[in-house]
């Protein structure tokens, strides 16, 4: 699990309506998401998780 948190307030007024969700907060998430996709996906895991317990049979 990860979280983070950033500020997106150019303005530095709180409670305006008015923050950089688009030009700043979105495009930082997409971009760290990605990094964060690549580097799992070349880690090196101890062993896999068993998962047979959640699959489903279908007719």
């Amino acid at each position: 699990m990860l979280s983070a948190c950033i500020y997106v307030n150019k303005d530095e007024v709180l409670n305006d309506n008015k923050y950089e969700y688009i030009e700043t907060g979105y495009p930082f998430f997409r971009e760290i998401g990605e990094k964060i996709y690549e580097y799992e996906l070349k880690r090196k895991r101890d062993g896999s998780p068993d998962l047979s317990k959640w699959k489903l049979e279908y007719d």
